[in-house]
């Protein structure tokens, strides 16, 4: 079996996720290829033992790069997309070349995402009411669409809720929930509070005021070590001082999995 794992983004969670997923699949068996969208990129995922090519698709309307990635297609039986250009481009040229297609939604919309699992959730300050419109009558039904092309995988119940809830079709959506790999040679520390720990970027669309608000109400002693940078950095170092919070900003950091395996949770 040839699975072809197609990413076009340069940075981001979901890309972090296919650095993961694609040398364990490889390691079962599997004959599988990366096309991604820079040769620096597919250099990254040879270094893990797993076969990469560059295939760039810089745009929505980037027509020489699906063509470019319809021809590097031909003999996949499974294609699976990680993110939206992606999850376009990928999954018509996978199915024109017969493949199985899966596309992996990693998020809404940071403008809507709020809204997951928190249907009355205040919208982002800033967005006009036709770009929340677009999204809600316009993106969400395309991705709906795009979906009956093959299966979809939600990273929550809330998303595969929500998706279901804006027209998805739900035999199509499956709950697969993220994993993180630690590093499995690093000795964990022993605390005496509870420390947990979160990467993110520090966005409206993350949450991470929820989080605070949570720690603020925990009954026992918590220290909270967040990971990201964001223009909301400030105003959430601000709550977290006048809420009495023991939370410790660090900013983006490349690789964290000995950071996270130091944590509790």
């Amino acid at each position: 079996m040839r699975v072809v794992y197609v990413s076009t983004i340069e940075r981001g969670g979901p890309l972090t996720h296919l650095r993961q997923l694609a040398p364990r699949v490889a390691e079962a068996g599997v004959e599988v290829q990366v096309l991604c969208g820079s040769e620096a990129l597919a250099q990254s995922f040879r270094e893990q033992g797993v076969s990469a090519e560059a295939v760039p698709v810089s745009h929505k309307l980037d027509v020489l790069g699906g063509r470019d990635l319809w021809r590097r297609l031909d003999g996949a039986d499974i294609v699976h997309t990680h993110d939206r250009r992606a999850g376009l481009f990928g999954r018509l040229a996978g199915r024109l070349r017969g493949a199985r297609v899966l596309h992996t939604l990693h998020g809404m919309p940071e403008e809507i995402a709020a809204r997951i699992g928190r249907p009355d959730a205040p919208d982002p300050p800033g967005v006009s009411r036709a770009r929340l419109t677009w999204l809600e009558h316009g993106y969400l039904p395309i991705e709906a669409g795009l979906t009956r092309l093959g299966h979809v995988i939600a990273p929550s119940q809330a998303m595969a809720d929500f998706m279901v809830a804006h027209g998805f079709a739900p035999r199509l959506v499956h709950v697969v929930g993220y994993g993180v790999e630690l590093d499995g040679e690093h000795e964990p520390q022993e605390h005496e509070v509870l420390v947990a720990a979160v990467a993110a970027n520090l966005e409206y669309w993350k949450g991470i005021d929820v989080l605070l608000d949570a720690a603020r109400l925990a009954k026992a002693p918590l220290q909270l070590e967040i990971y990201g940078a964001g223009s909301l950095r400030d105003e959430l170092e601000e709550q977290a001082r006048q809420a009495g919070i023991d939370a410790r900003f660090h900013g983006f950091v490349g690789d964290i999995r000995e950071r996270l395996a130091d944590a509790d949770v």
